[in-house]
C-alpha cells in the first residue's frame, strides 16, 4: 500500500514539475507586447549612474587612463584587443593636427563622455547619443584596462544595449517631441528579453562557477571577500563564527543558480527580485562596491519588473 501511495505522489510530483518547466520554456521563448518604460529606466539609471562614477573618479583622471600613469600605454595595451578604441588614438590626433597635450586630450574627452551621458538620460537624440556615450565609455574603460571591474564591464554592455535598443522610444525628449513616433511593442518585447536572457545567463553561469569550487561550499569565499584591507568594516569576528559566512555563500549559490528559472515564474518573480536587490546590497554596503550593485540591479529590475501600465504586466496578472 505504501509502495503504490509512494510511486502516485512520486507521479504527481513528476507531472507537475513537467508542468511548471513548460510554463516556464514558454515564457523564455514567448513574446508579449510590451511598453518601452522598461528599457527607458534601463537608459536613465545607467546614465546617471555612470555620470556619477565619472565624478568620483574625476581627480584621478590622469593616473588611472594616462600613458605615464599607473599602468603605462604598453602594459594596458597588451590587455585590450587592438582594434578596440583607446585614448591613445585621440592624444596623437590631438598631438599632430591641433598641437593639444594629452591631458588636454583626456579632459576633453572626458567633458564629452559626461555630456552625451547626461543627454542621453534626458533622451534627445537617444541613438545618436548612446552611440557616441558607447564609444567613449568603452575608450575609457580600454584605456584604464588594469583599474577596471565588473561594473565597468556591465555599464559598457548597458550602453550598447541604449543604442540598439528602443530606449528612448519612453521617457524622453525624443518622445515628447516626436509623440506620434513610437516603437513596435513587439521589437521592445524582443529586446527587453534579450535584456531579460543575457540576465539569466549571467547569474547562471556565475553561480555554476562558483559552485564548482569548494571555498563556495565551506564559507571561505565570503571570509576572504571581507578580511581584505580596502573592506570599509571589520569581520574578524567571521572566525568565531564560521557559519555566518557560510550561510551568505549558500545564500549566494542558491540566489544566483535559482535565478534564471524562479524569475520567470510570476508567483516567485518578485521573491527573487528582493533576493538579488538583498544580496547586491550586501555587496554594496559590506565590499564598497557601490556602482557594480547599482548598474547590476538596474538592469534586473529593467529585465523583470512590471512596472505599472507595461502591457506584459496584464499578461501576467492572467497567467
Amino acid at each position: 500500500m505504501r509502495a503504490i501511495v509512494f510511486k502516485s505522489s512520486m507521479s504527481a510530483i513528476k507531472i507537475a514539475g513537467h508542468d511548471v518547466l513548460h510554463q516556464i520554456w514558454l515564457r523564455i521563448l514567448s513574446l508579449q507586447p510590451e511598453s518601452a518604460k522598461p528599457l527607458a529606466i534601463l537608459r536613465i539609471g545607467t546614465s546617471c549612474i555612470l555620470i556619477l562614477q565619472a565624478i568620483s573618479v574625476r581627480k584621478y583622471l590622469y593616473p588611472l587612463v594616462g600613458s605615464l600613469g599607473i599602468m603605462q600605454t604598453e602594459i594596458t595595451n597588451s590587455l585590450a584587443l587592438s582594434y578596440v578604441p583607446r585614448l591613445e588614438w585621440a592624444a596623437r590626433i590631438g598631438s599632430k593636427v591641433f598641437n593639444l597635450s594629452e591631458e588636454r586630450v583626456i579632459i576633453i574627452c572626458f567633458i564629452g563622455y559626461i555630456f552625451f551621458l547626461s543627454v542621453l538620460a534626458l533622451g534627445f537624440y537617444t541613438r545618436f547619443t548612446a552611440l557616441f556615450a558607447w564609444l567613449l565609455h568603452l575608450t575609457f574603460n580600454t584605456s584604464g584596462a588594469a583599474s577596471t571591474y565588473g561594473s565597468y564591464e556591465f555599464s559598457n554592455i548597458a550602453l550598447f544595449y541604449c543604442f540598439v535598443m528602443p530606449s528612448g522610444a519612453s521617457l524622453s525628449m525624443d518622445s515628447w517631441l516626436n509623440p506620434n513616433k513610437k516603437s513596435h511593442s513587439l521589437y521592445n518585447a524582443l529586446s527587453r528579453r534579450v535584456l531579460q536572457w543575457h540576465m539569466c545567463i549571467v547569474y547562471l553561469s556565475s553561480g555554476i562557477e562558483k559552485a564548482t569550487g569548494g571555498q563556495w561550499w565551506n564559507g571561505e569565499a565570503i571570509w576572504r571577500a571581507l578580511i581584505r584591507e580596502d573592506v570599509p568594516l571589520n569581520f574578524s569576528w567571521l572566525a568565531f563564527v564560521p557559519v555566518v559566512a557560510m550561510i551568505a555563500c549558500w545564500f549566494t549559490l542558491i540566489v544566483e543558480i535559482g535565478y534564471a528559472v524562479f524569475i520567470w515564474i510570476p508567483l516567485t518573480r518578485k521573491l527573487w527580485l528582493v533576493l538579488i536587490t538583498l544580496l547586491h546590497a550586501g555587496i554594496a554596503v559590506f565590499l564598497g562596491l557601490w556602482f557594480f550593485s547599482a548598474t547590476l540591479l538596474t538592469m534586473n529590475y529593467s529585465a523583470f519588473y512590471q512596472f505599472k501600465g507595461n502591457l506584459s504586466a496584464r499578461v501576467d496578472a492572467t497567467c
